[in-house]
């Protein structure tokens, strides 16, 4: 119930400012997350014997759905296919 709280104050406070809020999460919250904001990057640490995190994956969220569309390519240019 709180983590929901906190996480309805972040999005009506960066609404009302037009601010950017970055934060971090346990992978147990993304879901509670992903209905407040705009985009999750999520990153990946594999283990401890790797050096770099794997590939960032990238979520969009945006009631207009085209809108996110139209960003896929831009997100995407130049990044490495494994």
């Amino acid at each position: 119930m709180h983590t929901v709280a906190v996480l309805e104050a972040l999005a009506k406070s960066t609404q009302e400012h037009g601010i950017t809020v970055l934060g971090t999460c346990q992978e147990s919250l993304l879901d509670d997350a992903a209905e407040h904001c705009g985009e999750l990057l999520y990153f990946t640490y594999p283990s401890h014997t790797e050096a770099l995190n794997a590939p960032t994956r990238m979520f969009g969220y945006d009631a207009n759905g085209e809108r996110v569309e139209l960003t896929t390519d831009t997100l995407l240019a130049g990044r490495a296919w494994w």
